[in-house]
């Protein structure tokens, strides 16, 4: 499975007669991620990048941001300390659920089971002390 198969139709799904989500988030790195992210918005929306691909990513601007009037942001971490704390609040609220996003839980051994499942189908892999 690649990163986003299905993501664009799943997002026109729940967003009904909107078209699309309003903000997405690419958060892996993933080169191949972004190519559905921007189909995946609606028109108008945003895509925010905070992962960083390990190579240069083409981006077809004609088609994914002008024609669709599609805004592209990006991060730098100078408002890094008031983004972790945002999202604490969030989080502690519980009006963001981030469960959904861990594939896996292994133990600290497993570490190279975990190195192989992140080349394939997982999400994101978390290496726990003292798991059974």
């Amino acid at each position: 499975m690649e990163p986003g198969d299905g993501v664009a139709e799943r997002s026109r799904e729940l967003s009904g007669h909107r078209g699309g989500a309003d903000v997405a988030f690419e958060c892996s790195g993933a080169a191949s991620a972004l190519p559905p992210l921007f189909d995946a918005v609606r028109r108008e929306g945003t895509v925010v990048t905070v992962g960083h691909p390990g190579r240069p990513v083409a981006i077809d601007v004609a088609a994914q941001i002008n024609k669709r009037g599609i805004t592209l942001r990006g991060i730098f971490g100078r408002r890094l300390w008031e983004t972790w704390e945002q999202t604490l609040l969030l989080l502690n609220s519980g009006r963001l659920d981030l469960d959904w996003l861990i594939t896996h839980r292994l133990r600290l051994d497993q570490v190279d089971e975990a190195i192989d499942l992140l080349t394939g189908d997982a999400c994101k892999v978390l290496l726990v002390p003292g798991l059974g």
